[in-house]
Parts: structure tokens; sequence; C-alpha cells
């Protein structure tokens, strides 16, 4: 290999493919994710969790595609395109097995900013927020959750935020119920509603303070709902994370440490929680089986390490990047020996330096 100059490396490194966002499917069977400097766009990718094969892409065109969901059944992925960066998306179903073939979910175009875009089970009705006043025919400044038949193409609004919000409808995955954020009380402030489906009952569940931001996630039960919530009566502040049963109300915190920072977590597909800590400027991640509240950390590695959940042989799906390595896909065998890491998206050298490995 030649050696270059630290200029000249990073100018190499600045033109590698690196992958921006990945997510795995319900089963855990397929990583999909959006690829840059791959193609002469922003494209979407798919790619089996074994390594048993290279990435596919699922779209190829001039725009840039970006990745919104997984359908329930995992035989599908929902994306969005613009045109030339007007942020104007329209929503497409690319199915797996039949790549490049966009099939059109909303129209071309729109005069409003549509966010997020979930199919239900049956894939009748299409779930996502628009700042638009579909009865009226006028834009709106907040973002209005909306039901969308593919059938009868009737869009009904099933809740109606009184102030402006950046907000994702997440629905679960038995197709019951939306969750979704609002800050109506205080700018600063990030409170979490629960709604059904046919928009009979729209309440707060999530509320932790006017100024306090909370998140929100499902887990695959439908049921219960992770929840990373600030606690600003404390001094200095921190986050907090439990777990909140919606059916009863009840809440119970898993790590609630002021001494901790945590940037993020998520339920991986077969509900498992990933907790992402930063320590010394670099992500620590661990893992939490909720029915037993153990913490399991995954080694440190010579870089920062994002894992997505498990695949079904056992192994974790997991983005990888450091100062000198694009981000990554990567397969993580936590059970066996140290220098396990092989590549997802394609071939890499193993994570280890000077012997540190990703294994267990």
């Amino acid at each position: 290999m030649p050696r270059f100059t630290p200029e000249e490396l990073l100018q190499h490194l600045l033109t590698l493919p690196t992958v921006l966002y990945a997510r795995l499917s319900p089963d855990g069977r397929h990583v999909a994710f959006v690829w840059y400097r791959r193609h002469e766009n922003l494209d979407v990718f798919v790619v089996p969790t074994d390594g048993s094969a290279p990435p596919v892409a699922l779209t190829h065109t001039p725009e840039a595609t970006d990745l919104e969901a997984w359908t329930f059944d995992g035989r599908s992925v929902l994306v969005s395109e613009d045109h030339d960066g007007d942020e104007r998306t329209r929503l497409f179903r690319v199915d797996l097995d039949a790549p490049g073939v966009m099939h059109p979910l909303t129209e071309d175009r729109p005069p409003y900013f549509l966010r997020g875009g979930q199919l239900s089970p049956d894939g009748r009705y299409l779930y996502y927020g628009a700042n638009y006043d579909f009865a009226a025919g006028r834009l709106i400044e907040p973002t209005w959750i909306y039901r969308h038949d593919l059938q009868t193409s009737e869009r009904v609004p099933i809740a109606r935020p009184q102030k402006p919000v950046w907000t994702v409808p997440q629905l679960n995955p038995q197709g019951t119920h939306i969750l979704y954020a609002r800050k109506d009380r205080h700018p600063s402030g990030r409170q979490f509603h629960l709604v059904d489906v046919e928009g009979r009952e729209d309440r707060e569940i999530l509320n932790f303070g006017d100024r306090a931001k909370v998140f929100a996630r499902w887990f695959p039960d439908g049921e219960r709902i992770l929840v990373l919530a600030e606690n600003l009566e404390a001094d200095p502040p921190y986050q907090r994370l439990g777990i909140y049963h919606w059916p009863t109300g009840r809440l119970r915190w898993l790590l609630d440490d002021p001494r901790r920072s945590l940037e993020g977590a998520w339920v991986t597909p077969d509900g498992l929680v990933v907790v992402d800590e930063i320590r010394d400027a670099t992500h620590r991640p661990s893992w939490i089986d909720p029915e037993e509240g153990v913490e399991h950390p995954f080694p440190a590695v010579n870089g920062n390490l994002i894992p997505l959940g498990r695949a079904p042989d056992g192994a974790w799906i997991a983005l990888y990047y450091s100062a000198t390595h694009p981000r990554d896909l990567v397969r993580v065998d936590l059970s066996s020996p140290p220098r396990h890491a092989s590549g997802v998206a394609h071939p890499l050298p193993s994570l280890s330096k000077r012997g540190e490995g990703v294994g267990g």
C-alpha cells in the first residue's frame, strides 16, 4: 500500500463510500442503508445480515433518496425523494424482490413538507405527518398526523398538534396506535402523545415538565415504550432511561444516574435496549435485556460502534467509524474470540488494532 501524506490521506478518505443511515429489518435478516458516494447521489441499498451476498441497490436515481422505514413483514422498504433538495418529498415502496422498481405512494412535488411514512401491517393505510390541511386545501404551521387510505385516496387527520414541531409518527407493529411528539407547552420542551389509528383518542402520555425534552420508541409488543427524558430538576440536568407501559400507565427507570452521559437509546427488532453513551468523546454502547434489567457493555474498539440489533444467528449488526475509517456496516459476534468482525456492506479488515478486538 502506498504511503500518503496526511493531506493526501484525508483527500482519499473524503472520496470513500460511507453509510449515512441504516435500519435492521423486523426479522433481523437484512439491513437497509443509505450509501453516500456509491452512486452519483444518495441511494438506498440492502444486504443480508449474514454477509452471504453483496449489497443490492434498491434505488438508483439522480435525486437524493432517503430510507424511511421497513414494512412490518420485512419484504419492502419505504423511501422518500425530493427534487434538487427542495424538501418536497414523495414516498415510494420498494420491494426486496424487485430492486429499482419504485412504487409511488404519495403525489409528486407536494406543496407541503412530509414527515416519516409507515405502512399498516395489511398495506392499505399509510401514516405520515404533513403541514397541510387537505380538507381546506391550505398550508398550516403545525404538522398534523394523517392516515392515508391507499385504496380510496382518503386522508384523515388523526392528530392535530397546535404548534409546529419536528415529529415523525411511529406506528406500533400491531398497527393500532401512533406515537408522536408535540411541543404545545413550551418552545424548549417536547412531550409525547398516543393516538389510535382511527383518531378517536389522542392523549398526552409522556410529560416530564413543560421545558423538558423527551424521546420515545416502540417495543415490538406495541405496549411498552422506551423513554429517554431530561431531568431538569437536577443540577446539572441529565438524561434518564425508562420503560413506559401505556395500557397501565406504569413507568420504571432502567438508568437514572447523573454521572452518565446518555446520547441516545433505541429498541432492537427482537426487543433489546441499546444504550448509546458518550465517554471521552467516543460512543461507548451497551445493551439491556428489559426482562432482566442488567446492562452489558460492548467491548471497546478504536473508534465508534453503534449497534443496530441482532441477526438471527446472534451476531450484532452495527455501524462502525473512526477518524481514519468511513462509516461502515459490520457484524460483531460477541460469542467468538476477539478480532472477529466482518464487513456486512462490503469487505472490511478486522476492527481490532494492536490486539484489541470487538469480540467477547
